[in-house]
């Protein structure tokens, strides 16, 4: 496990989840100072995005990007973030689209001499569309957003069970209910792909939950996020696990009382953003 360079700072939660690329290039993320930022992965550089005076305006207004819905362009140049919703005044359109874009290049794609410091820059987009691309749908924070018991396993957001992206969720999904104490991944045909339960002793309404999971893009490793509570909401601890391709599980990081979040670079490298004093995104090469 080594730090990814740059990431000291970063703000790891349910709405804060880091986000890579396409080609692996770009990790974006939320840092505890600066806010949004952009750091190139193989070099460390660090660039803090330009925002327009428009985006500028809804992030004062309590309405900044999410980076749970973020979704790349295939070539890793753009990433569509949303916010919450804006309201109106309108009774019959209570909500407008908080949609924003980062954009990732060089000052020449831009036409901005002005944009030359940083090569990223900010702005509000019109559609939240996310267009397809060959082989990999785009990349959409639902694979791993947790399950609100009573739910029936289906996280808000979560892409049509008859058209999954079959590289990305492979029509996994968690399934807990109301009253389960444990929680599990199944496939699209219904088998369970890993499970996680609660301690023996755990007396007070002690559960054990999924709170993440994510496919490496060849689909063939499953990494998981499981959170086991002793007494109700207290002493509760998560560990980062990981399913190879022959069935096999092992444990990445043992439970402990911080919650990672989850995202694949590539194939073989899996990136964990770990809350702390400071937060920081690591890479663990399993």
């Amino acid at each position: 496990m080594t730090l990814v360079e740059g990431t000291e700072g970063a703000v790891c939660g349910y709405r804060t989840q880091p986000g890579v690329s396409p080609d692996g290039r770009w990790l974006v993320f939320q840092d505890e100072v600066d806010g949004l930022v952009v750091v190139e992965m193989e070099s460390g550089e660090r660039r803090i995005p330009e925002v327009e005076p428009e985006a500028q305006a809804r992030i004062d207004g309590g309405r900044p990007p999410d980076l749970l819905t973020l979704c790349w362009s295939a070539d890793g140049s753009e990433a569509v973030l949303l916010g919450s919703n804006i309201p109106t005044m309108d009774p019959a359109r209570p909500r407008l689209p908080n949609v924003f874009s980062l954009s990732l290049g060089d000052a020449e794609s831009r036409g901005s001499v002005e944009s030359a410091s940083s090569g990223a820059w900010l702005r509000v987009r019109e559609s939240a569309e996310c267009e397809s691309r060959p082989g990999r749908a785009w990349d959409i924070w639902s694979e791993g957003r947790p399950v609100a018991p009573g739910s029936g396993g289906q996280p808000t957001g979560f892409p049509d069970r008859d058209a999954p992206d079959p590289v990305v969720t492979r029509g996994s999904r968690v399934i807990q209910g109301a009253e389960e104490r444990q929680a599990r991944i199944v496939d699209a045909d219904g088998q369970t792909l890993a499970q996680v339960r609660p301690p023996l002793l755990a007396p007070l309404g002690g559960r054990a939950n999924l709170t993440r999971f994510a496919w490496s893009p060849d689909g063939s490793r499953l990494a998981w996020v499981s959170s086991r509570s002793r007494l109700g909401s207290w002493g509760g601890q998560s560990g980062l696990h990981l399913r190879e391709a022959d069935g096999r599980t092992r444990t990445l990081i043992p439970p402990d009382r911080r919650s990672p979040e989850i995202v694949w670079a590539n194939d073989t490298e899996l990136l964990a953003c770990l809350p702390g004093e400071p937060g920081r995104v690591v890479r663990l090469r399993p």
